[in-house]
Parts: C-alpha cells; sequence; structure tokens
C-alpha cells in the first residue's frame, strides 16, 4: 500500500494517487502527519498490510519549522512489512530555513559602524520586519553542554562565518590578569572598536586544548588592553597564558567576504557576499526542532530525503527497534545530523553528511549491565566538515553501548574526533579516517577511555592518514585513555598518522590500560609508531578505589566481580595484582619511530625499520617475496574492502 505526499496535496483526500485529479477531488495527502494518521487508522481496524506501506514524497523543496514529525508505536510496521517514508522520483528536500530577498545597501549611520575599507561591499537585511525574532542562543553553559547553535546564514548552499578576528585560525591569549580576564595581545585601535559592541563573543581552548567553549564577553580595557569574560566560572578548567581563542560576533570586524553580523536588539542583517547578492540565495536557519522525532517506535525506514538548516538535530529516535536510515543527506544543520538513543537493530547506512553544527551521528544501543548486544549498525557513510559550532567531542560518530558496529565509512575534516566509542564488544573496522584533529590536544581519531570495565571492543582493517594539524600537541589515530583494557587493534594501516614534534604520543597511544592488544598493523612515516603512558600500582589503587571511577567497576549496574563481567573479564577482578601487560604483536614499523619501552609491555615478533616493501600504493601494499613479514606470520590486510562501498547510491 502506497500513501502520496505533495505540495499539490491536500489532506483531505485520500493520498493514494501522486497527482491531484482533474477535477480536484482526489490526489495525494499535504502533509507526512495526515499519512502516518491514516496509518494509525489502519492499524486500529486491524488490516496493516503484510507487505507494510510506503510514504512516498513527490519531489520539492518542503518547509518544515518548528514541526516535528512524530512518529510512535501507533505507526510501527512489521519486520517483513516497515513503514517506508522516502522520495517518490527525486530527493526532496526538508529545510528549517527562511529566504532572504529583501537586501538593501547600508545607510549613511551604518556606514560609519562599519570598517572603512569593506563599507561599499555590505548589505543589509532587517529580519524582523520579515518576522523573524529568534535568533537563537550563543550562550554555552558549559565546556561540556551545547544547548543548540545561533542562526546561522548559508549563501549558495555554504555556511557563512559570523564577523570575527582574526579571520582564520586562532590568537593566543596573553597574561592572565584575573578569573576570566586577560591580556589581547591587539593594538588600542582595534580595542577601542571591540570596546563599542553591543554582543561581543569569543570562542577558546581556555586552558586545555580539549575543552573549548563560547563565552560572552562583559567588557573591553582599553587602557590595560585586557577583555573580561563574562561569568567565568562557566568554565571550570579556569584560564591560562598562550590558550587559543578568537572574537566573534563583532560588527567592526566584517572585513571579509563570507561574513555575517545579527544586530539582535534591531534584528538588522549585515552581510560581506563573496558574489553579487542579486544572484544569490541567502537562507537562515529558524528550525529549533528536530524534523522527525521517532519514539517507542519499530520497522520504520526512512530514505532518499535532503535535511538542511537546522538549528538542532534532523532525527531524533528514541527507545526504537529495527530503525534504517538510508541514503539520506544532512548538511547545514546548527546540531546532529542523528541522534538515536536506547535503539536496537538500528541501520544508518548510505548517508552524507556535512556541516553541521556539532557531530554526524550520535548511536547508543545494547545494554551494559547484562552485555547484550544492541546489533545496531552505521555503515557506509561519508561525514565531513562537522564540529563547527561546538569543536570538541563531537565527531563524526559516536557509538555507545554493547555489540554495535561502525564499518566503511569515509571521514575526514574536522577539529577533534572522528569516532568516539564507550561499552563493550563493539567493532570498529574498514573505515578510512583522515584530516581529523586539526586543531584540539591529547586527542585521537578513534578514542575512548576512563573505564577499565569497557572491554572486548575490536578495532581492526581502518586506513588512518594525515591525522592532527599542530606541530607538538599531543595526537594519535588510535588513543585508548585513561586505563582503558581488555580491547584489540588488529590489522589497521597508519600512515603519518600521528603529529610530527615534540608529543610523545603515537600513531597508537595507551594511557595507564593493560592488557590491549595491537597486533598486525602497518606503521608508515608516522612520528611515533605506539607509545604508552603507564600506571604505576599506586595510581591503580587509587583509580581502584575512589570515585568516580571506582563507582563505574562497582556500581549498582554494573559490578565487575559479579557475572555476566566476572565470567567475560575475569581477570579484571584482580587486576591489583594480575598486572598483564599490553601485547604488540607482528607489527611492521616503516620510516617512524618505533615503540617505546615505558611500561608493563610485552613484544612479540615485531619488525621495526625493516625494508619489506616491493609497493607502496596507500592503502594497498605489496611486501617483497623474500620478505620476513611471511617469518612472523603476519596477515595480509584486505585493503580493498576499506572505505566507501561502491554500492553507495549517493
Amino acid at each position: 500500500m502506497v500513501f502520496y505526499v505533495s505540495q499539490k496535496g491536500n489532506d483531505c483526500w485520500s493520498g493514494r494517487f501522486a497527482e491531484p485529479e482533474r477535477n480536484l477531488k482526489d490526489g495525494p495527502f499535504l502533509t507526512i502527519e495526515r499519512a502516518l494518521s491514516e496509518i494509525e487508522n489502519l492499524k486500529k481496524k486491524n488490516i496493516f498490510p503484510e507487505k507494510g506501506i510506503t510514504i512516498e514524497i513527490v519531489e520539492g523543496i518542503y518547509s518544515v519549522i518548528n514541526r516535528p514529525i512524530a512518529i510512535g508505536p501507533e505507526h510501527s510496521g512489521n519486520p517483513a512489512g516497515p513503514v517506508v517514508i522516502r522520495e517518490m522520483t527525486k530527493k526532496p528536500i526538508f529545510t528549517g530555513g527562511v529566504e532572504i530577498k529583501n537586501w538593501e545597501k547600508c545607510t549613511d549611520d551604518d556606514m560609519k559602524k562599519l570598517p572603512e575599507n569593506t563599507r561599499k561591499y555590505i548589505v543589509k537585511s532587517n529580519l524582523k520586519e520579515m518576522g523573524i525574532t529568534d535568533f537563537g542562543n550563543f550562550f554555552q553553559p558549559s565546556w561540556a553542554v551545547s544547548e543548540g547553535s545561533y542562526m546561522q546564514l548559508y549563501c549558495n548552499g555554504k555556511p557563512m562565518t559570523i564577523a570575527r578576528w582574526p579571520d582564520t585560525g586562532y590568537a593566543l591569549t596573553g597574561d592572565i590578569a584575573g578569573k576570566g580576564r586577560f591580556h589581547a595581545g591587539v593594538e588600542k585601535q582595534r580595542l577601542k572598536k571591540w570596546k563599542n559592541e553591543k554582543h561581543l563573543k569569543a570562542y577558546g581552548f581556555w586552558f586545555y586544548e580539549w575543552a573549548s567553549q563560547h563565552m560572552e564577553i562583559e567588557s573591553v580595557d582599553i587602557d590595560s588592553g585586557t577583555i573580561s569574560l563574562k561569568n567565568p566560572d562557566a568554565h571550570s578548567y579556569g584560564y591560562k597564558k598562550g590558550a587559543m581563542f578568537f572574537i566573534y560576533h563583532c560588527l567592526t570586524e566584517l572585513d571579509t567576504p563570507g561574513e555575517w553580523y545579527l544586530d539582535v536588539d534591531t534584528g538588522d542583517m549585515y552581510f560581506y557576499p563573496p558574489s553579487d547578492i542579486t544572484k544569490a540565495q541567502t537562507i537562515v536557519s529558524m528550525n529549533t526542532q528536530p524534523f522527525f522525532v521517532i519514539k517507542n517506535a519499530s520497522n520504520i525506514k526512512i530514505e532518499n530525503i535532503v535535511f538542511e538548516h537546522s538549528r538542532k538535530e534532523a532525527i531524533v529516535i528514541s527507545d526504537s527497534k529495527n530503525i534504517v536510515v538510508d541514503n539520506c543527506i544532512f548538511r547545514n544543520l546548527g546540531g546532529w545530523a542523528i541522534n538515536a538513543r536506547n535503539v536496537n537493530n538500528t541501520e544508518i547506512e548510505n548517508c552524507e553528511i556535512y556541516n553541521t553544527g556539532e557531530g554526524g551521528i550520535f548511536l547508543e544501543g545494547g545494554d551494559r549491565k547484562t552485555l547484550t548486544p544492541g546489533n545496531n549498525e552505521i555503515i557506509n557513510n561519508h561525514i565531513y566538515d562537522y564540529s563547527l559550532w561546538i569543536k570538541i567531542y563531537r565527531p563524526a560518530i559516536q557509538m555507545n553501548g554493547v555489540g554495535n558496529r561502525v564499518a566503511n565509512n569515509l571521514i575526514h575534516d574536522a577539529p577533534h574526533m572522528a569516532i568516539g566509542w564507550s561499552g563493550n564488544e563493539n567493532i570498529i573496522e574498514y573505515n578510512e579516517i583522515y584530516n581529523v584533529v586539526l586543531e584540539t590536544n591529547d586527542a585521537g581519531a578513534i578514542y575512548s577511555g576512563r573505564d577499565p570495565s569497557m572491554q572486548g571492543n575490536i578495532i581492526r582493517y581502518n586506513y588512518f592518514h594525515n591525522i592532527g594539524g599542530i606541530e607538538g600537541h599531543g595526537v594519535a589515530s588510535v588513543y585508548l585513555d585513561d586505563g582503558h583494557c581488555g580491547n584489540i587493534v588488529y590489522g589497521n594501516i597508519f600512515y603519518r598518522a600521528c603529529v610530527p614534534g615534540k608529543s610523545n604520543f603515537g600513531a597508537v597511544f595507551i594511557h595507564g590500560g593493560r592488557y590491549n592488544i595491537i597486533e598486525n598493523n602497518i606503521f608508515i612515516e608516522c612520528q611515533q609508531a605506539y607509545n604508552e603512558s603507564p600506571w604505576n600500582q599506586e595510581r591503580w589503587k587509587k583509580f581502584w578505589t575512589e570515585p568516580p571511577y571506582n563507582e563505574r567497576l562497582f556500581g549498582k549496574e554494573i559490578d565487575v566481580r559479579k557475572p555476566p563481567y566476572s565470567t567475560k573479564y575475569p581477570w579484571l577482578v584482580n587486576v591489583l595484582q594480575d598486572m598483564r601487560p599490553n601485547i604488540l604483536k607482528k607489527n611492521i614499523v616503516y620510516r617512524c619511530k618505533g615503540f617505546i619501552d615505558r611500561g608493563n609491555q610485552e613484544f612479540i615478533d615485531n619488525l621495526v625499520d625493516a625494508d619489506v616493501f616491493e609497493k607502496i600504493d596507500l592503502p594497498y601494499l605489496k611486501f617483497k617475496k623474500d620478505s620476513d613479514v611471511f617469518k612472523i606470520g603476519f596477515e595480509s590486510i584486505p585493503a580493498e574492502k576499506i572505505g566507501l562501498k561502491k554500492t553507495r547510491k549517493l
């Protein structure tokens, strides 16, 4: 059974025809909600079709602003016959944006506020005159929390930059003059301009290069050359000299094509267009709700739809199973593309995700208390240019839980992680990852940590290259942090996969953890192949007996002394006595530093600085026929299976 939705439709019609009849007495529905209500009615009558129901959406641009489409148990399909929401012929576009067409030249009074060298290029539009009054939230309550992005401006499908200094990259704080008060290190003339700004903001890695935060500026002192942040206690780690930061939402810095500024008091938006404004399409994001909210549902499939111009997530899924999101495009969003929690047997596949304010896909499934697998998969997605608004801990993929799989994704160009994970018995395989961790420090392309009970995970057959961006930052490709134990890193290819310089991080880096197996990997031209920062027994005892870590190990939900943990990972119960080493076995290290013997390690049949390659055409490698790799039993890496599958539909 098929129902049709079209912009030419009417919710009073049957929805059984793709086009309106000539007499306009029947035709497609106007809204998806109406189609869902028809499904609900059929289920109440117990006449749900055995092969399921498809809602086909006719090509077009559908404005969905602050009206989430709710899908619940009353709309669920069955395993043999799901409810499918998809395109009819060409991907429909769900937009949460409003187009701005009333651009005009700036007045003489406006000109006085603008940079002298760019005044003639700036155009203006009043959003309040268009009925737009909700501009979003610039405030970030803590470094780890976000309440959604501000209003964003897009021009010809690309996100524009809110007016800032410096135009790219970061400046460094000078001397700290008090809590949240620092010397800016800029000339007095620039400070004079900033002093008159009404709503000046700053973004910075105020103490650690892995804890950034948006802050409001309280005042600018010209005489002392200092900037004071409003509510400095919001950043819990404090402030230091030499911290990376930039100033933004600054009208006097509107000096580069593609920059914009919004006066939140008057509604005036100023824009320096990168091309002829009369031929450009400009859109502001308005939607503050997800496009789809799926809760307590099952056997739902969403495919071949474009989602764009929202300030938050596009799709939110919770407490559901057998959900598929296939071949969709998520772009120009303020939050995540997909946020899925407590889901099972759910697949997110063949999607393209880019220009998101936060991460790509957040997925949580499986039961850690019982170690019951979630059987969720995130496969064959292309995710790039993400974490534009919140630059930390918003990876392309965050996978939490038990028994889930991330495979064949292409991930690149981001300030922080590619894949974050927590939990047990998860698999991360066949992914290609490059140009990530470009701005942050003490970070990994694939990262997890802070809980030794999270064991049994496998990271295998991935290709990492060109990881890290700032020389001297501690960056790894695989980072097992703060006591992470009992995981496997197998058959990966690492090429220039950690930042060169003074950092002690390796392409694989372990902080404190034990009994991790690093086997059958290839390291090429890495600053350091492997390194670790070991914990002595005193630190392990402290970790074991003090919160919050002991609560994670011996809590109400998880107690490693009892089944299933005591039977699945028996050595963990006696970790203070059973000091199992990290095992490095049958790895190949070529043209890079090898393994640093700093901790409790066991080295078995590794080849360091051995000339074993006949041909290097990454990720494809050919060994010499007489190479020692065959003597140690090195197993070939299936490079042909790494990265996006050719079966992608995009």
